[in-house]
């Protein structure tokens, strides 16, 4: 059997070692004549025209943007039958293998990042050229003689040209937690503020160890909404951390596109500020031996509630070392057990007589229904309630990229909108707002998908009560056709409880009947439900903690809305529906 070497798609240069592999192979090579090093980027046999496509425009930007801090394309050749292109060789390796063996850089090394990055990024947004996969494994780095660093960005393979306004970047090539909030919720819409939020997020990651919102593998709604709504913990940067590069990073993060950190000038002149309070800050002396005190400053944690957040303050003192005599009394196992036992008993009576302070939850205002509940397992009962459900047909919506994400930030875009003696449903500020005003009445506002719902999908909506009766749900549909009347409801009560029911015109089955949870966010707060389907079961979730798990029915419709019940008025803020044709 005739055989061939793989050098012969490349004869003019000598192949040294693989260098990575991603979505294309790379290659360390020496060309033959020169004897220079050579970086060759190659797909595989074959390659689908798509692939191709985005490996052709990404030659043509990198040949056409030249810049120092931007990897330089040499040759290309694409018509070849292993199409490959040639480029610089960065022999120091990307930053990603550069904060496996740091853990997390510098301040200054942070400063010099951003500076040359946001150069890098100035470049191709002069040129129209939005990156759109901007993280460590696309920054490469070389070390320079005087020591310091040179960062260049690379791989444009997704990059979008400002005239490709129709182009849409799935949602299986988002790098997720490095993907900016528009890049969730419309990707046609990015710009050149999508990659200076991942940009944030890179220098984030540097300063921490980690990036702002972790991607748990699939759990993708979850992480969305997160991206979305959740506020970034600033507090994980380390003590001494100047105020101005914090500033960067808050400014680059920021979730609205039109308030982020874009202007190079203004980054630029802040980078400069950052380096001279580096400057201006007292050397700290050599540590002294302190004994350390908590301290507990309040905290934002994701949901926007005040934690505490132990940290230590030194309190400057001599510290004895005490070191155990070499000789035990034969009485010290004995003293050691009556001691854990003592401790053991007081914690018991002492906790208990905390915990009699609050006889349900202290999360939670302790009504007549807790009460009762407290002596009938924690589960309330039913009390058919014969509430006039309101469904209204629209067009089927088109689920793209596998999903559907609705932030309510532009009014008339499917839901219901209006107003009577009974009820109003309105836009405010960036909101959907469902008011009841007459208790026997339950408000829904629902859309129609084209998704498959035997396979996998999930729903998730974050919302928060203004007003109204504690005991009153207020939640999710899911499944509904209206023609028959027929929906699934999963929603929660603002004293605790939640409940998972099946309609079907005047016939109401409690899937779960009214069950006590702890993991409602209490009063006005923000509080996000979602429903999973993973093959033939259904998990519902509180926040994040899934509660049950039940098996998957069969759906009545393709239906997925809001619902509030009675006299109340309750916000949502965001609406992700994923799923697949």
């Amino acid at each position: 059997m005739q055989t061939t070497s793989f050098t012969q798609y490349f004869p003019q240069y000598e192949i040294i070692g693989e260098l990575g592999r991603g979505n294309a192979r790379v290659l360390k090579v020496r060309h033959r004549d020169s004897g220079q090093l050579r970086a060759i980027k190659h797909f595989a046999f074959n390659t689908d025209p798509d692939t191709l496509r985005r490996f052709q425009q990404e030659s043509e930007i990198m040949i056409a943007i030249q810049h120092p801090h931007i990897v330089k394309i040499i040759d290309v050749h694409l018509d070849a039958d292993l199409p490959y292109v040639v480029m610089e060789l960065i022999e120091g390796g990307d930053l990603r293998k550069h904060l496996r063996a740091a853990g997390v850089l510098p301040v200054a090394e942070i400063l010099r990042l951003a500076e040359q990055l946001s150069l890098a990024l100035d470049a191709i947004h002069q040129r129209d050229v939005v990156h759109r996969d901007i993280k460590p494994e696309n920054i490469m780095y070389r070390r320079l003689p005087s020591g310091e660093l040179q960062y260049l960005l690379t791989d444009f393979g997704i990059a979008k040209l400002r005239e490709q306004s129709n182009t849409v970047t799935g949602s299986s090539m988002l790098t997720y937690e490095y993907a900016s909030p528009e890049q969730f919720t419309d990707s046609r819409a990015v710009h050149a503020a999508t990659d200076f939020y991942s940009m944030g997020v890179v220098l984030y990651e540097c300063a921490t160890g980690s990036v702002p919102f972790e991607y748990e593998e699939g759990n993708l709604l979850l992480h969305i909404n997160q991206v979305i709504s959740h506020p970034v913990d600033m507090f994980q940067l380390p003590p001494g951390f100047p105020p101005t590069l914090k500033k960067i990073i808050q400014g680059l993060l920021a979730k609205r596109a039109t308030e982020r950190l874009t202007d190079s000038g203004q980054l630029k002149l802040m980078i400069q500020a950052a380096r001279q309070e580096m400057a201006d800050a007292p050397q700290a002396p050599a540590p002294a031996v302190t004994r350390q005190t908590m301290a507990a400053p309040q905290r934002i944690n994701r949901y926007g509630y005040e934690t505490i957040l132990p940290t230590f303050s030194a309190v400057k003192g001599t510290v004895q070392l005490l070191m155990p005599s070499r000789h035990r009394s034969a009485f010290f196992p004995f003293f050691v057990l009556l001691l854990v036992m003592s401790l053991a008993l007081g914690a018991y009576f002492v906790w208990g007589s905390f915990l009699k302070k609050f006889p349900v939850t202290e999360r939670f205002v302790n009504s007549t229904r807790d009460r009762d509940s407290a002596q009938n397992n924690d589960t309330k009962s039913i009390v058919p309630v014969n509430h006039n459900a309101r469904q209204v047909r629209y067009p089927i919506h088109p689920v793209k990229d596998q999903f559907f994400i609705d932030d309510f930030s532009s009014p008339g875009n499917g839901w219901i909108r209006e107003k009577d003696d009974q009820k109003e449903f309105a836009y405010e500020n960036g909101k959907y707002v469902i008011k009841g005003y007459d208790s026997n009445y339950t408000y829904q506002s629902t859309r129609y998908f084209d998704i498959d719902l035997n396979k996998n999908w999930s729903v998730a909506v974050n919302m928060n009560r203004r007003s109204g009766n504690e005991p009153d749900g207020f939640g999710l549909n899911y499944l509904s056709d209206p023609e028959k009347e027929a929906y699934y409801v999963f929603y929660i009560s603002a004293d605790g409880y939640y409940k998972i029911e099946a309609h079907q015109k005047d016939d109401i089955r409690a899937l779960v009947d009214w069950t006590r949870t702890y993991n409602i966010h209490p009063e006005n707060a923000m509080n996000m439900l979602s429903v999973s389907k993973q093959g033939s079961f259904l998990s519902f979730f509180i926040n994040d903690v899934k509660e049950i798990t039940l098996p998957f029915e069969g759906a009545f419709g393709n239906g997925f809305g809001l619902r509030v019940d009675g006299n109340q008025q309750v916000a949502f803020d965001q609406f992700i529906l994923r799923g697949v044709r």
